[in-house]
Parts: structure tokens; sequence; C-alpha cells
């Protein structure tokens, strides 16, 4: 447009000079020659002509943007935003149609826009699988051995008495609940091996067979089985009968090897502060004494799996150890693993009958399981065979009297009081027998010497108070 401008000008300018005179006017009297005149109106038509088309050009430049209508999307963009929005091809298409195609600006009409949005989808139920119900059997109480699932224990070893040999021998192992792929844990004086795989052959569920190496020296060795569930049996003794020989006196370095680990740093100390001393080495029950002490350790750490390892050691070592065998029981019952207490409980009864400690235990884990009966002819079987303890007879003559037994309860309490006489608690279970058997002069007595031995707490002080009182009112009225 500025071209065109700048063109106009220089016509006009040209033109001007080219017919001013000297005041500014043009010369109308001046003639001039046709063929100068040509050129000049060449010049004005082609300037008129560029001014209509300059004009038209504007006239149809300003109808063009009052009327421009967006351009139409292509199939890619359509296709493209129909990703994004599920009705915007609909949405264009209203659009287009909108828009009314006048040339005033004013009368462009543009209708809103309908939004479509898309249904929610309806949440999916996947309904459960119907399980199929286990209904639980109705159990009966039993003896421990019976329990819900099937316990492996050991009852006979075929022999039960090996000679001492460097050559491979064999074991049979009698028992019951075997399974294949089961270890065997042989334990002697000086350690502990596990047999496993050729040297442990599954004959059926009641019967394995084991090759081992005994060596040749004396000693008493516990063998225990374990199934691949983890679950132990019993441990089972058998001996092995070696050659005899002098006993020659250790090395220091053969007598540190019999001593517990716990002990080496004493002796070591020791061997430091004397030029030259003699080593004497350990007894096994002195060595039994030492894991006994370490795992009484452990459980005041609350480290009971190392506890019960510790006493198994120190039972498998020196069974006439007493304390580390009940200590281990009473923490293989607190921990639920009841077949294991009453495999060492049975051992400790078959080794040392006349111990009356193990009976008692047995009886406990019978009772527990509410077989008072069972208990009972456990005691008296053992009373029957020559064991006396007062402790025992206290126990069944409870057992009794809970079973109203009261004649039963009193022989038992009077026998355990012949031996123990001072025992508050015996005098008040002899009284209350007495009570249940209708003597209520010795159900007196008894609860008076009860009250006399000062050896009630407060609670059964009043009990007894309230007995005396009680039974002397009886007697008086019977009078």
């Amino acid at each position: 447009m500025s071209l065109i401008n700048q063109m106009l000008k220089d016509l006009e300018d040209r033109k001007e000079n080219a017919v001013k005179g000297q005041d500014g006017i043009i010369s109308r009297t001046k003639t001039e020659s046709p063929g100068s005149r040509t050129p000049i109106i060449l010049l004005s038509l082609i300037s008129l002509a560029l001014l209509v088309t300059v004009a038209y050009l504007l006239l149809n430049s300003h109808n063009r943007q009052t009327t421009e209508l967006p351009p139409m999307p292509t199939v890619a963009e359509m296709t493209e935003q129909s990703k994004r929005e599920p009705s915007t091809i609909a949405s264009l298409l209203k659009e287009s149609d909108g828009i009314s195609l006048k040339a005033d600006p004013s009368a462009i009409v543009v209708k809103p826009e309908r939004v479509i949005r898309p249904a929610s989808p309806k949440p999916v139920v996947i309904k459960p699988r119907p399980r199929n119900r286990v209904t639980a059997s109705k159990t009966v109480p039993g003896p421990i051995t019976e329990m819900t699932h099937a316990a492996v224990s050991i009852s006979q070893l075929v022999p039960s008495e090996l000679r001492g040999n460097w050559q491979p021998q064999k074991l049979t192992i009698m028992g019951k609940n075997f399974q294949p792929n089961s270890r065997v844990l042989v334990c002697w004086p000086a350690k502990c091996v596990t047999l496993k795989g050729y040297r442990v052959k599954y004959i059926s569920s009641s019967e394995l067979n084991i090759t081992l190496t005994t060596g040749i020296r004396t000693e008493r060795w516990h063998l225990t089985v374990l199934s691949p569930n983890g679950e132990a049996s019993n441990a089972s003794e058998f001996h092995v009968t070696g050659k005899t020989t002098p006993v020659k006196e250790p090395t220091p370095s053969q007598a540190t090897n019999l001593v517990p680990l716990a002990l080496d740093q004493d002796l070591d100390d020791d061997r430091d502060r004397a030029v030259s001393k003699r080593i004497i080495p350990l007894t096994t029950y002195q060595q039994a004494e030492a894991y006994y002490l370490e795992g009484s350790r452990m459980e005041q750490e609350r480290k009971d799996s190392q506890a019960i390892t510790l006493w198994e050691r120190a039972v498998l070592l020196a069974p006439e150890h007493h304390t580390s065998r009940q200590a281990l029981i009473d923490k293989l019952i607190a921990s639920a693993r009841i077949v294991e207490a009453e495999g060492h409980i049975r051992q400790g009864i078959k080794l040392f009958p006349n111990h009356a400690i193990y009976v008692q235990k047995l009886a406990q884990i019978y009772m527990s399981q509410g077989e008072a009966r069972k208990a009972i002819t456990l005691i008296e079987r053992a009373i029957q065979q020559g064991v006396v303890n007062a402790e025992l007879y206290a126990f069944v003559a409870a057992l009794y009297q809970r079973e109203k037994s009261s004649q039963k309860s009193i022989e038992h309490y009077q026998r355990a009081l012949s031996l123990k006489r001072n025992s508050g608690i015996w005098w008040m279970g002899l009284g209350i027998s007495f009570e249940q058997n209708g003597q209520f002069d010795e159900a007196l007595s008894a609860f008076q010497q009860a009250q006399n031995s000062g050896t009630l707490s407060r609670k059964l002080r009043r009990y007894v108070e309230g007995k005396i009182e009680l039974n002397r009112k009886r007697v008086d009225t019977t009078q």
C-alpha cells in the first residue's frame, strides 16, 4: 500500500513541474503537442486503475476479517482430539454450524457448546469363590503321646550295648512315627554329631537302621531321632564297652580339650601364673555342672533355646546330674514341648527309679491332661516298687482328696507327715480329709497342728482358724 502511494505522489510532482509557471499557476495558453500529452494520459489511467484496485482489495480484506470462519480440523487433528475428549468431533461440527456467515461482526452468533460427559463405568463386583468348610473333629483327651499330631518316639535300641570298635557298626532303632529322611543326633561324653544320608536307613515307620563308629572307650551314649519337620524324639541310651587299657595321664593340650569352653580362659590364666603345673581334667559330672551354670545364665538373659541346648548337653554328658535334668524338663514344659519333656522324664525314671521327682513330674503332666486316675496309678506303682518320698506321698494324697477318696488321702497324708512333721500345708490337707470322712475330732486336731506349725501364710491362717472354730462347735454338739 505504501508503494502505490509513493508512485502516485511521484506522478503528481512530475505533472506539477511540467505545467507550473513561475508564479505557481498552470499556464492555459501554452500549447502542447499531441505527442507530448499521451504519456500523461496513460499515467493517469494507470493511476486510476491502481486506485480502484487498491480500494477493492481494502474492501475485500475488511469483509474477509469480519466473516472468516475457523478452519475445519484435519482428520489427524480430529482423531487426536477424540482421544482427549469423547465428544470433540460433535462439538467441532456444532461450532462450524453455529456461526452466521454475515459480513457484520456483531451479527455473528456463537452457540454454546454442549459438553457431553462420559458415563462413569459401573464397578465390577467379583464374588469370592466359596471355600470348602472344614469341620473340626472333636478330640478326646488322652495320654500325652496320643496327641493330634504323630509324635516320633524311641522305644528300644537293638542291641542295647555295642562292643567298642573302630569299624562301622549297625544299630537298629525301634519306635513309632519315623519318617524318611530322618536324622539321628548321637551324643557321647566328648561331643555330639548328627547322622544323615546313607548313615540313616529308613526301614519303616517303626524302624531305623544307623551306621556309626564308636571307638574303643567304655562310655554311655545317647541318641535322638530328628524328623524332617524339626520334631525330636525322646533320648535313648546305649552302652559302648571298650577295651580295658591303663589310664595315661593326659598331656596339657589333651586335658584342655576335655574342659568346657567356658573354663578355658581360667586355665590359661593359671598356666601363665605358674611355671610348671599339673592340669587335672574335669570329670563328666563337673563338665555337666559347668554346662548347667552356663545354661542358668542364659535363662536369666532370656535365651531359652540356648539354655535348653546347654542343659541337654549336661544331661547327655552326665545323666545323674539331676539339677540339669529337672531344669530342662521344667523349661520344656513351659515352652509347650511336652513330648520332649516326657521323654526326659521317662529316661530319668528308667535310670533312677527311686528318684521320685520324675514320677511326680510325669503325674503332673497327666493331671494337666485331665487324667487324675492315670496319675494316681503311676504314683501307686512307684510306691509299691519301694519309692519312699514325703513329697510324693503328699501329692498322691491331694489327688485322692480331689477324687473324694478320703480314707486313701488320710493314709498318704499320714505317711508324708511321718517323714516331715512340720508341714502346715499337709496338716491342713489332713484336716480337710478328716472332715470329708466325718471325723471332726481328728479334723480339729489336724487343723490345730497346722496352726501351730507357723509355716502358713496369712490367708491360710485365717482359713485354718475358721475351720478350728467350726469343728470345735461340731465336736461340742456331738458330745
